[in-house]
């Protein structure tokens, strides 16, 4: 089971992370410079500490340790939380790179649901419990997304509603 922790200056989840990903790029023989502008922009973020925005890796360990695997983080964007029209948004995420040269489809599905699940925990200890949104980017998110969308139809108890619009899985 993986957790969604934010990363700060401080806690060096993202050190671990970015030390954890360069082995997996040696073990499968990629170039060092994989996915260079998405790491190197959210290092600038995690440096920025900006209440408006943030990374967020998901992992292993337990509440409040968290420990390798770093399968992967989201850009989460928190937009006008103090109005009526706060959202809270997954603009991007980027997965190991052990993801890119093996056939992990099923853990792929649980890094996508942790994005989601920690999201909807940031929303709901938010007193407007505002709405999520989150970027589908390739072929593989957007059907996750429709996927997700279709199973929380299916689930008439739960107060969740949730649709695919273009690139964005709306949850609210």
């Amino acid at each position: 089971m993986l957790q969604l922790i934010k990363a700060t200056s401080t806690n060096g989840i993202w050190a671990r992370l970015l030390q954890g990903w360069e082995k997996e790029l040696k073990k499968h023989g990629a170039p060092k410079d994989w996915a260079k502008p998405f790491l190197e922009h959210a290092t600038k973020i995690i440096a920025d500490d900006d209440s408006r925005y943030s990374i967020f890796v998901a992992c292993g360990g337990s509440k409040g340790a968290p420990r390798a695997p770093y399968d992967g983080f989201v850009h989460i964007n928190f937009k006008l939380m103090k109005t009526s029209a706060a959202e809270i948004r997954l603009i991007w995420n980027r997965v190991a790179p052990r993801y890119q040269f093996e056939d992990l489809r099923e853990q792929l599905g649980e890094v996508q649901a942790t994005f989601i699940s920690g999201a909807m925990d940031i929303s709901s200890k938010h007193p407007k419990r505002p709405p999520i949104k989150m970027f589908l980017g390739n072929p593989a998110d957007i059907a996750f997304g429709r996927n997700f969308a279709l199973i929380i139809s299916h689930i008439t108890a739960m107060r969740i509603k949730a649709v695919v619009k273009g690139n964005w899985l709306h949850i609210s």
